[in-house]
């Protein structure tokens, strides 16, 4: 019930890199690059630090990573209750 743009986000944020993310979901880098891309636009911000021994959240990207643990937490308690 996990949007995929918050699963890949939490990965790479995560992981501290596109590929470390990749190999963890099973996804190819450039569908996680394009979903992080997209995610940036809709937000309007960037959301990594981009350096060539990985990635490193900005605080526009620390501030999401919070919102999105928390969403996931509550998605999966509900989703548990659901299920009885």
């Amino acid at each position: 019930m996990i949007s995929s743009e918050m699963r890949f986000f939490l990965a790479v944020a995560s992981c501290g890199s596109l590929s470390a993310a990749s190999e963890q979901l099973f996804v190819a880098v450039s569908a996680i690059s394009r979903k992080i891309q997209r995610l940036e636009a809709q937000v309007g911000a960037p959301l990594f630090e981009r350096h060539a021994r990985g990635m490193v959240l900005t605080e526009a990207g620390r501030f999401l990573k919070i919102i999105c643990a928390r969403a996931c937490s509550i998605l999966s308690r509900r989703w548990r209750k659901l299920r009885g």
